[in-house]
């Protein structure tokens, strides 16, 4: 339950709003001030004593009642201080609009008249809460808590990132790991091999199949790699749609998933013809044997010598799968998972502290019952413990008999739950609504956490975005989440084990309810966060499941995934009054009710796996809405969006083709990754005021944008004051000149910049009126050009030009990377001389022209160490790696031959 941060957080909001109400000249709310002092005092008094009732509530279900009726509470005078927020908010918006009307004077009369009744709505509920609460507090004193002054002892730390947390070896994980890898680059008679890892949950079934997908030896085997979670359901779509999106995770462009399946397989049919490819289907729970007919049919002309490993639980879903081959799993012994758990917790510290902590960490160790996910989590949990009394703790705790629990491993995730800070609960609790197995957004898990008021700065110097990340971080230090990695993109993803994802479920089982065919309908009335997943749920015990959701008026999120949502139910969740989170990926939804306006508490709105074609007006209602995700299928935005005040994040497709000039307003918009730029509507000036805007853009051209006009619309944009460090400026079929490039001028700290079908063949990093000491691009460390079509010359700078001679440009550039340059002959000498720091050259998917008469008609890939000094201007040899400086591509295929030893190819 974690009531000490939801109380905590109540009274700290009932205090921000009366403080906002006052420095904001708005006296909204008055005649409640007793009342509300009485209720901070009481929230104060009960907080010293809630974590007393909930360690005794297991045994006494009078606590446990009283609790429940404590969290009730917590969560009415939450959203009763969040109505208080939203009429300040409607005020003020609604003034300034009021003020720039004729009438202005009827108008601010029926303002006036609506902020009387609202002030009188507020107060009585106001009142009526604060006589619940003394009934709470009276009743806490029969159960005699004992206060407590525990605040979280075991606050999380950044720590120095090691490779240990997903990768410790053992002697029969290596063992292991050789025979799968000399099974998948053995050549065998079977055209596609199926090997089957089978064994329990925790075990290391994934863990070994990562091993070996990584290995430079697999690398170099195949063309294609695709690595799939499958899950509990063996969904042919989104196996598809996922395999899809593997094969084009280095594009910088949306990805977009098909609809039907059978276009989707003819996609990845076309992609992998006659290609080597790898396919890893990990964590398969049940097969639909006919979709998994149309995934082989659709597999059977890739080239021989490709491989696909599948991992389950169960040996039955490996033969239905057709599995000829195995590679078998065995539990760690006592010692292994012994030195599992000394390398996560005792990191770096001497051999005399490791013989110290041995004798009870074997006993520890014991526990695990030869599962290395036991080991690993055990490790992040005493990694936090720094004593041998606190070891000794753990090995004696009572959380080891738990009552209830329906794995093993639940026990020691119980440890490691009860050690988080408070806040830090509820953040991984709400995890339990989330889709098993799926990938997870790091980005859009923090903005979920913010939209449920999980995260609040009391310091104005912090951002929820950085407390969120301090605690995503938290979380995967204590091995809740795993597998997190960065995409080309710039989205950072990451997974929770299934096991882990069955214990936060396990936690969360009143609140977190998922709706589907393993649900009745009618068994969960007090949720508060709602998953439907069903199909075949049935219109009427959907609808009247949703009633009774209604009449208790407790559910704060709905997520609706592929259901065949119609407009009845839709009006219905629109008056799910309390809703912070409205997630609807449904295909089948064309249009969304003008109701959903009366969602005033909504802070996340996200309708991208939709086909919706607009947005209505009144969604322009939604002050509090920080989040808005919009379907790529939504071709205009309203044209109030700029009384979204609120707005943190909005993600619109980048064909979309007006954006009103009132998005300039929306200045505390933080994220904007997509925009389509225009000559008359959507244009770069639009963007002037927004100076929050940060992380990863695409900015598309969708029309010429030569003029000096849209030169100075670009300068207008003040792109020097959003700290984007990833910037993809991008054609539609039309063309941006250099002139209008450069009048970007992005903030310093960019550190990726892609060009993409930009047909400007002097791109110098270099404004010509800056100053000649000048430093361009001064962080910039991946440059990328793509669609050069038929570019011949890429120009140089002229060392003869003073302000050439002198300007330092690019210095920190890793890397150069040049995309579909068919007729490339010369790259610019000069120019990348002065990027000191380049160490590689990639050129990718080149047709045909002089680079592709190299042998294996294959582009080069070109490593470059560090710089050493030499009195070649163009190569220089260390060891068996080939030093490249940037000279004529053409001359390259000389330099190159006979060494093709050191050539790795893309």
């Amino acid at each position: 339950m974690n009531l000490d941060s939801l109380v905590s957080k109540v009274g700290y909001q009932l205090t921000a709003v009366v403080r906002k109400q006052v420095t904001d000249h708005l006296t909204l709310v008055t005649g409640v001030e007793k009342e509300i002092q009485n209720i901070s005092t009481n929230l104060r008094k009960i907080q010293q004593v809630v974590h007393d009732a909930e360690t005794r509530q297991t045994k006494d279900s009078n606590i446990k009642e009283w609790l429940e009726k404590l969290e009730d509470f917590s969560y009415e005078i939450e959203d009763v201080v969040d109505e208080w927020n939203t009429e300040i908010r409607r005020y003020q918006v609604e003034a300034d609009e009021f003020v720039e009307k004729v009438w202005c004077c009827f108008l601010s009369y029926v303002l006036c008249f609506n902020l009387v009744k609202t002030r009188h709505d507020i107060g009585v509920k106001i009142k009526k809460l604060n006589e619940k609460l003394e009934l709470i507090v009276k009743e806490k004193d029969k159960y005699n808590f004992l206060p407590s002054v525990k605040v979280d002892s075991k606050e999380w730390k950044p720590m120095e990132s090691t490779s240990f947390s997903d990768n410790i070896s053992t002697s029969a994980q290596d063992e292991a790991k050789k025979k799968l890898i000399h099974k998948l680059c053995t050549i065998t008679k079977n055209p596609i091999p199926i090997i089957k890892i089978v064994g329990a949950g925790g075990i290391g079934k994934t863990t070994l199949s990562q091993l070996a997908f990584n290995d430079k030896k697999v690398e170099v085997q195949f063309d294609k790699k695709i690595w799939i979670c499958v899950g509990e359901s063996f969904d042919g779509l989104k196996i598809a749609n996922g395999i899809l999106k593997s094969l084009n995770k280095d594009s910088k462009d949306e990805f977009k998933d098909e609809s039907h399946v059978e276009i989707a397989l003819k996609k990845i049919h076309k992609t992998i013809l006659k290609k080597k490819v790898l396919l890893v289907l990990d964590d398969v729970w049940m097969v639909n044997e006919v979709d998994w007919e149309k995934l082989k049919r659709c597999t059977s002309d890739v080239a021989f010598g490709s491989k696909i490993v599948v991992t389950t639980r169960s040996d039955d879903v490996a033969k239905t799968l057709g599995a000829t081959d195995e590679v078998s799993v065995k539990l760690l012994t006592n010692d292994d998972c012994w030195r599992v758990i000394k390398n996560i917790a005792l990191w770096g510290t001497s051999e005399d502290i490791c013989k110290k902590f041995e004798p009870v960490g074997k006993q520890i160790a014991e526990k695990c019952k030869g599962l290395p996910l036991a080991a690993k989590a055990l490790g992040s949990l005493l990694r936090f413990r720094g004593t041998k009394k606190e070891w000794e703790e753990v090995q004696k705790s009572k959380l080891w008999q738990l009552a209830g629990v329906v794995d093993d491993i639940f026990p020691l995730l119980q440890l490691s739950y009860t050690d988080l800070p408070s806040a830090m609960k509820r953040c991984f609790v709400f995890c339990a609504i989330l889709p098993k197995d799926d990938e997870i957004d790091v980005d859009d898990l923090i903005r979920m956490w913010i939209a449920q008021g999980y995260i609040i700065t009391e310091n104005r110097g912090d951002k929820m975005e950085q407390i969120g990340i301090r605690y995503f971080r938290g979380l995967v230090s204590r091995g809740f989440f795993q597998e997190v990695s960065k995409e080309s993109n710039g989205i950072l993803t990451c997974k929770m084990h299934d096991i882990v994802h069955d214990f936060a479920q396990y936690l969360g089982k009143e609140e977190c309810v998922t709706l589907g065919e393993a649900k009745e309908a009618d068994s969960c009335k007090d949720v508060r966060h709602l998953a439907i997943t069903c199909k075949d749920i049935g219109v009427g015990a959907l609808i009247s499941f949703l009633l009774s959701v209604y009449q208790t008026g407790k559910t704060r999120s709905i997520f609706i995934r592929s259901m065949g949502i119609n407009e009845r139910m839709l009006r219905l969740l629109c008056h799910l009054k309390h809703l912070r989170i409205l997630r609807i990926h449904d295909k089948g939804l064309k249009k969304l009710p003008k109701e959903v306006g009366n969602l005033s508490h909504l802070r996340l709105l996200d309708v991208k796996r939709t086909e919706l074609e607009e947005l209505p007006d009144k969604i322009c209602d939604l002050h509090n809405l920080q989040v808005l995700y919009c379907c790529v299928y939504i071709r205009k935005l309203p044209l109030n969006i700029w009384r979204l005040m609120n707005l943190r994040t909005l993600h619109v497709g980048s064909s979309i083709m007006e954006i009103p000039q009132s998005i300039e307003r929306l200045t505390n918009l933080q994220h904007l990754p997509v925009y389509g730029v225009g000559k008359n509507s959507n244009k770069l000036s639009y963007l002037r005021n927004l100076n929050q805007l940060r992380g990863h853009m695409l900015i598309r051209f969708r029309e010429e944008m030569s003029r000096q006009t849209d030169v100075e619309e670009a300068k207008m944009a003040e792109f020097e004051k959003k700290k984007i460090d990833s910037l993809v400026l991008s054609l539609f079929g039309s063309n941006a000149s250099k002139e209008v490039i450069e009048a970007l001028k992005p903030h310093p700290n960019l550190s990726e910049l892609v060009l993409s079908g930009l047909s400007i063949s002097d791109f110098f990093g270099l404004d010509e009126t800056a100053d000649k000491n000048c430093t361009c691009y001064p962080n910039l460390k991946t440059l990328e050009f793509s669609c050069w079509g038929d570019l011949v010359k890429w120009d140089d700078i002229d060392v003869l030009k003073e302000i050439h001679l002198s300007a330092i440009i690019m210095p920190c550039l890793e890397k150069l990377q040049v995309n579909y340059a068919d007729r490339l002959e010369v790259l610019p000498y000069n120019l990348l001389s002065k990027a000191t720091k380049l160490h590689s050259i990639e050129f990718n998917e080149i047709k045909y022209g002089p680079i592709t008469s190299l042998s294996s008609n294959k582009p080069p890939f070109v490593r470059l160490p560090k710089r050493t000094t030499s009195a070649s201007p163009f190569t220089n040899n260390c060891g068996d790696e080939l030093f490249f400086r940037c000279h004529p591509v053409v001359e390259l295929q000389t330099k190159l031959k006979g060494r093709g030893k050191n050539i790795k190819y893309i």
